[in-house]
């Protein structure tokens, strides 16, 4: 195999006929039998303390099987580290802000009804207080000694520095330059918007201890080592575009089947898909 055979080349790309004449596999097309949908309740404010939340009325609604928020399930999940940096400082893993909210989009509670359409109407009925506070916007504020910690679990916002790395002569480099340019350049904001929402299903088995998660991930692998300990399956659907937003699970995935104790799913909907991203 040589680089000439394929550098100015159309290169046919083999998935083609399977995606073009409608037979791709998307998390819509899995269909678990009982299977439950799921909806969120989520922050629309970047940083702020939890001053009431109140499930009941939504506990009552119709469809309604079930509403979980932070008490319910934080509990059940376990501290994870990030591949790769086992012993970095990262922040506490939950499913559900608990006492405070820290980004746009953290998710409050869950609900699980008969369909996504009664779980959506459940979630307006949920009522939450949020004092708002000021949030940490940018690196530089972050940095400064006399900001609010974003994650006080950790008690700083810099809990890991890396060094600065070049050649012993770097600096003396620099001293002897006719010319030093310094600047600082700053990214633009963006947010992805993939073809397909994303989406997760899980089916929790009791009787054999499984849970098995179909998920649109683009890092299945990933995926299943944030629920080492629990997923003993996972199945890599077809996944409609990703732009990078899709290679960790989010929270709120975690532990949602265990508590159902069936077949739960869900999909996000386009009108919330920058809030169900959350940060990147």
């Amino acid at each position: 195999m040589t680089a000439g055979r394929f550098m100015g080349q159309a290169v046919a790309r083999t998935e083609d006929p399977r995606l073009l004449t409608g037979r791709g596999r998307y998390i819509a097309d899995v269909v678990v039998g009982g299977a439950s949908d799921a909806a969120f309740l989520r922050s629309e404010v970047a940083r702020g303390r939890i001053v009431r939340l109140d499930a009941e009325a939504a506990r009552s609604a119709p469809g309604v099987r079930a509403v979980y928020t932070a008490a319910d399930l934080n509990p059940l999940v376990h501290d994870t580290s990030v591949a790769g940096l086992p012993d970095a400082p990262y922040p506490p893993k939950y499913c559900l802000a608990e006492n405070d909210v820290r980004y746009v989009g953290d998710p409050i509670a869950i609900v699980v009804a008969e369909n996504r359409y009664l779980a959506e109407d459940a979630v307006e009925l949920i009522d939450v207080e949020i004092e708002p506070q000021d949030p940490v916007l940018d690196v530089d504020a972050a940095r400064d000694a006399n900001s609010d910690v974003v994650h006080p679990e950790l008690g700083t916002n810099t809990p890991q520095v890396i060094p600065q790395f070049g050649p012993p002569d770097l600096e003396q480099a620099f001293a002897n330059a006719a010319h030093v340019v310094r600047d600082t350049i700053v990214m633009h904001r963006y947010v992805q918007a993939p073809m397909e929402c994303r989406g997760i299903i899980a089916d929790w088995e009791p009787h054999s201890d499984e849970l098995t998660v179909w998920s649109s991930t683009q890092s299945v692998h990933g995926v299943q080592a944030f629920l080492a300990g629990a997923a003993r399956h996972r199945h890599q659907q077809d996944t409609g575009a990703a732009a990078g937003c899709r290679r960790r699970i989010r929270p709120e995935d975690d532990a949602r089947a265990r508590r159902v104790g069936g077949g739960a799913g869900r999909h996000a909907a386009r009108s919330s898909g920058a809030l169900d991203r959350g940060p990147t």
